[in-house]
C-alpha cells in the first residue's frame, strides 16, 4: 500500500513537472492605451507546434455556428498537416479536424464559398504542387480535396471575382515559374492564366480605383517592393511596380490608412523600413517609409486595434512583432511582448465575440500564438 502510493505521488509529480498549470503560466501583456492591453498565456494561448513551420492563417467560420474558426496551413517546403480549429465562441479552440487526407507542403490560404452552397470551402497554395479546393461539407469538415493549375514554387494565394462572372476565381503566386489566375469554377479544370513573370511571394485583392472590380498587388522579393495590377475588365493593365528593389516585401494589406475614400497599401518590408504607398485614384507615387529600418517584417495584419476610428497595422517580425498604431499625428510603435519567433502570417479577427480585434500569429519554427484583445484588469 506504501510503495503504491508512493509510485502514484511519484508519477504525478512527473506529469506535475511536464504540464505547466494555469497557476505557472506566464502571462504576457503589452498596453495599447490606457485601458487595453494585448495579452496571451505561455502554454494557454499557443497552438501548434515549432516543428510544423506554419506559413499561413485562413479566418472564417468554417462550421457556421457563428464564429471564427481558424485554418493552420503547415508544411512549407515539407509535407506537414494543415487541420482547422473550431471556435467555443470564447475564443479557444478545443477541437479541431485535418484538412484533407495527405501531409502537404502548405503555404497561404483564402477561405471562400467555392461551389456557392453557402458553406466556406479553403483554396490553398502548397509548394511543388499544385494548389487544391477544401471542400466543406457542411459542417466544417475540409475532406475532399480538389486540385487545379499546375505544381511550382506557390507561396500565397487569394480569392476574387476577376472576370466579373459571380464565380470566385484564384490568384496563386509563383516564385518561378509565374504567377497565374486560375478563372473559376475551380472545381471543374478552370481555365489558367499566367499574369506576372517575376519573383511574386505575397498577394492581395482589393478594388484599388473603386470601379467595382477586383485589382491585384504582388509583392516581390527582387526587382522592386510591389507590382499593382488594374482590372480593366477584360484584363489586366500591365504591372506597376512600386519601391526600390532594395525594399524587398512578402506582404502587403490594402487599408484606407489616410482617411481620404481609398485603399492604400502597407508593405511589410524585409530589407528595411516599411512602407505605405498612397493611394491616389489609383495612382501611387507617393509613399512614405514608417517603422526602423532593421526590422524585417514578413507579415501584416489591418484592423483597428484600439477602436479610435483610424486602421491600425501589425507587423510580424523576424523577431518581436510589433503594432503600429495609428494616432493623428503619426504612428506610435509598440513591441508586442511574448513571442520572439519567425512570423510568416498575422491575421487580427475578433474571435471572442466582443467586437475588438485580436490577433493571431503564424510562426515557422515555433508554437503559434494568440493575443486577446482585452480590457485592463482593475486592481
Amino acid at each position: 500500500m506504501y510503495h503504491s502510493m508512493n509510485r502514484r505521488i511519484s508519477i504525478i509529480a512527473i506529469i506535475a513537472a511536464l504540464v505547466p498549470s494555469l497557476a505557472s503560466a506566464e502571462q504576457f501583456t503589452t498596453a495599447i492605451g490606457d485601458d487595453r492591453i494585448l495579452m496571451t498565456e505561455d502554454y494557454f494561448l499557443i497552438f501548434g507546434g515549432g516543428d510544423e513551420l506554419t506559413a499561413g492563417l485562413g479566418m472564417a467560420d468554417f462550421d457556421a455556428d457563428g464564429d471564427t474558426d481558424m485554418a493552420v496551413i503547415n508544411g512549407r517546403h515539407w509535407p506537414g498537416q494543415d487541420v482547422v480549429m473550431f471556435n467555443n465562441g470564447a475564443g479557444r479552440f478545443p477541437a479541431a479536424a485535418n484538412i484533407g487526407a495527405m501531409r502537404t507542403t502548405g503555404y497561404g490560404a483564402s477561405p471562400a464559398d467555392v461551389d456557392g452552397d453557402g458553406d466556406i470551402d479553403l483554396v490553398v497554395a502548397r509548394d511543388l504542387l499544385a494548389p487544391a479546393v477544401y471542400v466543406n461539407d457542411g459542417k466544417g469538415g475540409l475532406g475532399l480535396t480538389v486540385e487545379f493549375g499546375v505544381p511550382g514554387s506557390a507561396r500565397d494565394i487569394a480569392t476574387g471575382d476577376f472576370n466579373a462572372d459571380g464565380i470566385i476565381d484564384a490568384v496563386l503566386t509563383d516564385r518561378g515559374d509565374g504567377s497565374f489566375i486560375a478563372f473559376g469554377p475551380l472545381l471543374d479544370g478552370p481555365q489558367t492564366e499566367v499574369i506576372f513573370e517575376g519573383n511574386a511571394v505575397g498577394v492581395e485583392v482589393a478594388d484599388l480605383n473603386a470601379d467595382g472590380l477586383d485589382d491585384i498587388v504582388f509583392t516581390l522579393r527582387g526587382g522592386a517592393t510591389l507590382a499593382v495590377l488594374i482590372n480593366q475588365g477584360d484584363g489586366f493593365a500591365d504591372p506597376v511596380l512600386l519601391g526600390g528593389e532594395d525594399q524587398q516585401s512578402r506582404a502587403v494589406a490594402a487599408a484606407d490608412m489616410d482617411g481620404d475614400g481609398d485603399m492604400d497599401l502597407v508593405a511589410a518590408v524585409l530589407t528595411g523600413p516599411n512602407r505605405i504607398f498612397y493611394n491616389d485614384a489609383g495612382n501611387f507615387d507617393r509613399s512614405v517609409a514608417i517603422g526602423p529600418a532593421d526590422e524585417a517584417s514578413a507579415a501584416i495584419a489591418i484592423a483597428d486595434i484600439d477602436q479610435d476610428g483610424r486602421p491600425d497595422a501589425v507587423f510580424g517580425n523576424e523577431g518581436t512583432n510589433s503594432l503600429y498604431l495609428n494616432r493623428a499625428d503619426g504612428f506610435e510603435i509598440i513591441a508586442i511582448a511574448g513571442d520572439e519567433g519567425d512570423t510568416y502570417d498575422i491575421k487580427t479577427v475578433d474571435i471572442t465575440g466582443d467586437a475588438w480585434p485580436d490577433i493571431l500569429v503564424a510562426n515557422s519554427g515555433s508554437p503559434n500564438v494568440i493575443y486577446w484583445n482585452r480590457p485592463t484588469r482593475k486592481e
